[in-house]
């Protein structure tokens, strides 16, 4: 990358994880935050989090989710969604549990269609249902 902006970031990190590269995203999601240079947004967060859901990354979704948290990045029904599925597909029903709980307790976000088909979906292919 000649300019290593937010853009160019978001642009490879997605770039890759829609390649089928999961693993390579992920590493260039961590390659971003160490650089220091520009800070991942819920962009780049969207597309390592599908990314981990991909390969159910278990420990780099929980990594991305301690950023979300630790940073105070505003999270919104796409980020709640994003960890949401990550949690499914990982079989982290706990985990799960919880960021749908803290959903519910904001005002902001509603669990609407999208959020519910991804915890019904996730309880039947996790054998909860």
């Amino acid at each position: 990358m000649c300019e290593r902006d937010l853009v160019s970031w978001n642009t490879m990190i997605s770039g890759v994880c829609q390649s089928g590269n999961h693993l390579g995203s992920l590493m260039m999601f961590r390659r971003m935050i160490d650089e220091l240079v520009v800070y991942p947004n819920r962009i780049s967060c969207l597309s390592a989090l599908a990314s981990c859901a991909s390969i159910e990354a278990l420990i780099y979704g929980r990594e991305i989710h301690g950023y979300l948290l630790k940073t105070g990045l505003d999270v919104d029904e796409f980020l709640i969604n994003g960890l949401i599925e990550m949690y499914m597909k990982c079989a982290d029903i706990r985990s799960d549990q919880r960021v749908f709980k803290s959903m519910l307790d904001k005002e902001s976000i509603r669990a609407n269609a999208v959020i519910w088909n991804v915890m019904i979906t996730g309880y039947v292919s996790n054998e909860y249902l």
